[in-house]
């Protein structure tokens, strides 16, 4: 089987006056969450989608799923952890119950507009000793700073990505290096990229897309709207109020 794993454990707090999770708040419409559920459900390649989720939301979750008439069938809810890595651990672990060896492919839940291109590049090039991430050239110069804000070095731009995810990676091996850590060393991650080459395995890199941005702040849902608005980003949910 092969799981889709929606970290959505986050409160959101980079968006001013929302009382609730920015995975709530809505996008033309319609709950972020929901959208970035809809991508990997509407890929015949995804089995289940797991969402890793603060339990404080768990209801509010599940009526939402309901009004938007998501195929419970293929839906888990699993608790999220104190960080995204834990909430990763969790949502891989709850993979592992339902069958022993096959893929997770996580996604933020706050990149909605992942295309389904992607996704499947993902699940084709993973292997059962490599990850794969996806990622985008950066376009400016890079600098690294040190303690007084001064610039100290700058680096060939040509060789350095920016991480987006989605990432793929089949779940037994993905916990067998996780039972390595002690637990203290589980704070040093956050994705797992960085925990497979610290254990000396690939991690085959995906293009990936300028629209598969991460909804962050108001001023990214105000870009998404207008995205939408100007058919720069087209999808059939969109239609509904």
């Amino acid at each position: 089987m092969i799981f889709a794993g929606i970290l959505a454990g986050g409160i959101g707090s980079r968006v001013e006056n929302s009382k609730l999770p920015k995975q709530f708040l809505t996008i033309h419409g319609i709950p972020m969450v929901i959208i970035t559920i809809k991508k990997f459900l509407k890929t015949n390649k995804i089995d289940k989608v797991i969402i890793g989720i603060n339990s404080e939301y768990t209801k509010l979750l599940n009526k939402i799923l309901i009004k938007y008439n998501i195929d419970l069938d293929r839906i888990i809810i699993v608790t999220g952890g104190k960080t995204r890595f834990e909430t990763l651990i969790n949502i891989t672990k709850k993979a592992y119950e339902n069958d022993n060896n096959s893929i997770v492919i996580s996604h933020d839940c706050a990149r909605p507009f992942v295309s389904e291109k992607i996704i499947l590049e993902n699940l084709e090039s993973v292997t059962y000793d490599s990850a794969t991430t996806t990622s985008i050239p950066v376009i400016d110069s890079i600098i690294v700073r040190n303690e007084k804000f001064e610039s100290v070095n700058v680096p060939n731009r040509e060789m350095i990505l920016l991480d987006q995810g989605p990432q793929a990676f089949y779940f037994s091996k993905f916990l067998n290096l996780i039972d390595l850590l002690k637990k203290e060393e589980i704070s040093n991650y956050m994705e797992v990229g960085k925990l497979y080459i610290n254990n000396s395995l690939k991690v085959k890199i995906i293009t990936g897309e300028k629209m598969n941005f991460k909804v962050t702040t108001q001023q990214d849902f105000d870009y998404s709207e207008f995205l939408i608005e100007k058919g720069i980003i087209k999808d059939e949910m969109y239609s509904y109020r």
